[in-house]
């Protein structure tokens, strides 16, 4: 299900505050990083209003959120995220 476009005003006022509830901070776990940041890609997903390019953006966005936690390899290895060409 995706966000109504009559909703998608106050949903993104909502994933402002669960953003910053959850930027990773480096005092953080490896695990309460990956929780967090599970909680953003959940949240924007529901917001996102079309159904091609949730993935692109929303992989984008955890990227560059984890990036200075030198996190990738982990979620990688996960299989949160897939490599690409895999």
């Amino acid at each position: 299900m995706f966000c109504s476009a009559n909703y998608i005003s106050s949903a993104l006022a909502d994933f402002d505050f669960v953003l910053r509830q959850n930027t990773p901070d480096p005092a953080n776990t490896k695990k309460l990083v990956a929780n967090k940041l599970a909680l953003v890609h959940c949240e924007l997903n529901a917001i996102h209003p079309f159904r091609e390019g949730n993935g692109r953006t929303i992989r984008a966005c955890i990227t560059g959120m984890s990036q200075d936690y030198a996190l990738m390899s982990s979620i990688i290895q996960a299989g949160l995220i897939k490599r690409r060409g895999t």
